[in-house]
């Protein structure tokens, strides 16, 4: 019955209050659980604005405290007794509703005149009753505060609130991937004699391990679409091993991403700059490590695993697999075993929807500056395809100034 008075419905107290009066929130309401078979969670959970995230929740805290002073009153009552009974009544209008409810009670051990008992009981509550209830049960100093949303927006900041507490909610990487069976998934435990063989055919393929290895800075420029939208220009330029800067230009701006081993974040004019958390900065590099350069630069590394694994058929091509693994997250290569290009690798990957397994084809390897690379990339995700990437121009070992790869200090910039 509390519940349902303060905060149940469209005429409980917080509605009218934090909805109706304040106009603070869409959604509103809470209240102490009630479990079968365990204590349930007290909670208060409301929608509303970036803008008034604070008001919002203090106006709530109002609410708890105005218990009190303002108890809930007969015609409350009446309204939340109105509600459950009427809202009683469509849970068992058919056999076999009555007959779930009934199987429900019956395993957690409720007489078998529940359900006539709880009408009878709702019936009977009064004020004194609720208020006794809430007096009991509901304590603000006990409550925790959960905000989810985009803090620079904020009305004030949640300091003001209390003590802050951050919780990162990246979705992890599956931890059963490395250690998968599957043939897709499983990672090489060491080299075998024709893997090493194929490493080395795409290194030569690609301009020879010595004009590799002498690589140490790239420059891309890239045209990116997917979705049949206008391609987007995209700039990336890498500092081998580990660094990585990207600008896209979007219809919003500029956003630039950057990635290394002591600093990862995103940035974009307007909207400062905000630190990546950490299972995307360790995705952002473990797509730099399935670089084609930075894995065939390291073609006759033994910390890396080359492990031939059979054939393919890719087109009118039998594609010979090297599984590759190691030193960096396992990327599976599918290779023309004529001229060592790769046809089209597979890898596990992390997006904003959880973990897939990507594939990517290659085609249109073109040579420029003595290396040789493929321009057009088609991804897919899952099977789906999700966009292509025309690889424009490559600039081999332009100088790159390390103030490109350092987090920019602007005012207002998130500072984690």
């Amino acid at each position: 019955m509390f519940n349902e008075a303060f905060g149940g419905g469209f005429s409980s107290r917080l509605f009218n209050d934090i909805r109706t009066k304040r106009g603070l929130a869409y959604s509103v309401g809470g209240g102490i659980g009630t479990n079968f078979g365990h204590p349930g969670i007290l909670q208060i959970a409301m929608g509303t604005k970036s803008q008034t995230t604070i008001e919002a929740i203090q106006a709530a805290g109002e609410d708890i405290d105005n218990l009190a002073r303002q108890p809930i009153t007969d015609e409350e009552i009446q309204h939340a007794k109105d509600g459950i009974l009427n809202a009683f009544i469509f849970r068992l209008d058919s056999p076999d509703k009555i007959l779930g409810e009934r199987m429900t009670y019956e395993y957690y051990g409720y007489p078998p005149d529940w359900l006539d008992k709880y009408q009878a009981e709702i019936k009977k509550v009064t004020a004194a009753d609720v208020n006794r209830v809430a007096a009991k049960y509901l304590h603000k100093d006990q409550l925790a505060v959960l905000v989810v949303g985009n803090t620079k927006e904020f009305d004030k900041p949640l300091s003001s609130l209390g003590p802050v507490k951050e919780i990162d909610i990246t979705i992890p990487p599956p931890p059963a991937a490395a250690a998968d069976t599957g043939s897709d998934t499983a990672k090489p435990a060491a080299s075998n004699p024709e893997g090493k063989a194929l490493a080395a055919k795409v290194a030569a393929s690609m301009g020879g391990l010595p004009k590799l290895k002498s690589i140490k800075t790239m420059h891309v420029s890239i045209a990116e679409s997917d979705g049949g939208a206008p391609p987007s220009p995209v700039d990336v330029t890498i500092s081998f091993p580990d660094n990585m800067h990207v600008d896209v230009q979007t219809p919003q701006g500029n956003l630039t991403i950057v990635a290394t081993p002591d600093v990862a974040f995103m940035s974009m004019a307007g909207m400062g700059t905000r630190s990546m958390p950490p299972a995307q900065k360790t995705e952002m590099l473990s797509q730099l490590h399935h670089d084609l350069v930075y894995v065939a630069q390291h073609a006759d590394d033994p910390a890396f695993t080359f492990t031939a694994a059979g054939t393919e058929k890719i087109g009118d091509v039998d594609a010979a697999i090297l599984d590759i693994g190691g030193a960096i997250p396992w990327v599976r290569w599918y290779i023309d075993p004529k001229t060592g290009h790769i046809l089209r690798e597979k890898y596990k990957a992390m997006g904003q929807s959880g973990p897939f397994d990507g594939e990517t084809n290659l085609t249109d390897w073109r040579t420029a500056d003595g290396l040789t690379m493929p321009r057009q990339h088609e991804n897919k995700q899952n099977g789906q395809a999700t966009s292509t990437a025309e690889f424009q121009k490559i600039e081999i070992n332009p100088p790159v100034d390390p103030k490109l790869f350092a987090k920019p200090a602007e005012a207002g910039a998130d500072k984690r």
